[in-house]
């Protein structure tokens, strides 16, 4: 059975959020959205002042150990978030 990167694009603020492991909350840099879970489980949020999930979060649908498309550009750009923020 193949595991799915947990990783998605917010909306509002374009940076790309990925939850590299189980637990490994990571939020947006605006605040609207976060993914949770690594590969182990998908819990997503957003904050509902943008809209419904559709108007805040992108998926992006690629398996553990390969890229999604434009993957390498987006990194040198610096726009990928892994770190966990602090929900203090």
């Amino acid at each position: 059975m193949s595991k799915w990167r947990n990783i998605c694009r917010c909306k509002i603020c374009g940076d790309i959020i990925e939850s590299k492991t189980v637990h490994n909350y990571v939020e947006c840099s605006c605040g609207a959205c976060f993914t949770d879970g690594g590969t182990d489980y998908c819990r997503r949020g957003w904050d509902p002042k943008y809209g419904g999930v559709d108007d805040v979060i992108e998926n992006i649908v690629c398996k553990v150990g390969e890229k999604y498309e434009g993957e390498d550009e987006i990194r040198s750009q610096g726009n990928i978030y892994t770190r966990s923020k602090s929900n203090s």
